[in-house]
C-alpha cells in the first residue's frame, strides 16, 4: 500500500507535468499495460507519464471498500 501523503505527491507531479505541456497537441497515457491488441499509429503526441499510478491507497474491510490509484490492476489489489 502506499499512503495517501505519497499518493498527493505523485498526483501533484503529474498535474504540474500536464500543465507544463502544450494542450493544443494530443496526449496519449503512458501506461505499464494496454487491454488494446492492435497496431496504432504512431503520430506526435505528448506523453503523460503514469506507470506509478498502480498501487492501492487503502482498504476499509468493514465499510467493504478499497481506494486505488487509476492503474491499479485487479491482480494488485487483490494480491
Amino acid at each position: 500500500m502506499i499512503s495517501e501523503q505519497e499518493y498527493a505527491g505523485k498526483r501533484a507531479r503529474a498535474v504540474a507535468a500536464l500543465r507544463s505541456m502544450n494542450v493544443a497537441d494530443p496526449l496519449a497515457l503512458e501506461k505499464a499495460t494496454s487491454n488494446l491488441f492492435r497496431q496504432r499509429v504512431q503520430t506526435r503526441v505528448h506523453r503523460l507519464d503514469l506507470r506509478e499510478f498502480n498501487h492501492v491507497i487503502r482498504v476499509d474491510a468493514r465499510e467493504q471498500f478499497a481506494e486505488v490509484e487509476g492503474l491499479t490492476t485487479y491482480e494488485d489489489l487483490v494480491r
